[in-house]
């Protein structure tokens, strides 16, 4: 499905009714990500008698023909596809859990919590080189070199997934959306623009955030810069945490959302 976004057409997945008066659960994936990635997790949330939806964000899997576009169009491009919807608790990974933060901060009276995984945007580093290479990989070799410095060493990637990632990357132009996102994320010097986590915590929204100690993209004292949160911090676990350790992730998103 899709909903109607002015001149963005944003398409979503979607999982599970819900029993009555179950939560709404959005999740937000990353940088080089789609919403297919989520299937795994959506079929637990919904057996678990949550509502989910998983959106492609811009310059991304069935939005690819929308062109990148940076956290604050695309929080702006989420937040009206669920117009209509009741409060929804919001999940986001990397440059998805900066879409999230936006969200929150823009709508406040939509968020019901956010379950931050490995947010964008709360600290100036970011392993940039890395960033960019993973978004230029195409093949399923290059992506599993490029997702090493992704996952805690030992991590190896199944190879049905190394497939799906493939196949979404042989797209048209999905290297060069990618390529053009990151020079949205990346400054000059090779540090990420930072949340206004001020305004965040401000909203005193209930917020988890779930980090891997082993993350070498976005590094873990990240989390240290939100006090306000309840902090997640996984040993051996890298960026890549719904794929490193989605049962964690599970619990984190359910305990936030009090499934």
């Amino acid at each position: 499905m899709a909903e109607m976004l002015g001149r963005i057409t944003l398409p979503q997945a979607r999982l599970g009714g819900g029993e009555e008066g179950g939560p709404h659960i959005v999740l937000l994936h990353g940088f080089g990500g789609s919403a297919t990635q989520w299937r795994p997790l959506m079929t637990q949330l919904a057996g678990a008698g949550a509502s989910v939806t998983a959106f492609d964000l811009p310059g991304h899997g069935a939005s690819l023909p929308q062109g990148a576009q940076d956290a604050r169009r695309c929080a702006e491009a989420v937040l009206q596809a669920l117009a209509a919807a009741e409060p929804f608790h919001l999940a986001g990974h990397s440059f998805g859990g900066a879409v999230a933060a936006l969200m929150a901060i823009n709508a406040p009276e939509k968020v019901a919590s956010l379950t931050l995984l490995s947010p964008g945007g709360f600290g100036p580093e970011i392993a940039a080189t890395d960033l960019r290479a993973f978004g230029a990989a195409t093949s399923d070799g290059e992506l599993a070199g490029a997702l090493r410095t992704f996952c805690a060493p030992g991590f190896s990637w199944p190879p049905e997934a190394l497939a799906a990632m493939a196949a979404e990357r042989a797209r048209p132009g999905q290297s060069t959306a990618l390529a053009r996102l990151a020079d949205l994320i990346l400054k000059a010097d090779g540090t990420q623009g930072t949340l206004p986590l001020a305004r965040l915590a401000a909203l005193q929204l209930p917020v988890t955030l779930v980090w891997g100690r082993a993350d070498r993209i976005l590094p873990v004292h990240h989390a240290e810069l939100f006090p306000a949160a309840r902090r997640v911090l996984l040993d051996g676990v890298g960026h890549m945490l719904h794929a490193e350790a989605p049962d964690a992730v599970f619990e984190a998103i359910t305990r936030q959302a009090g499934v």
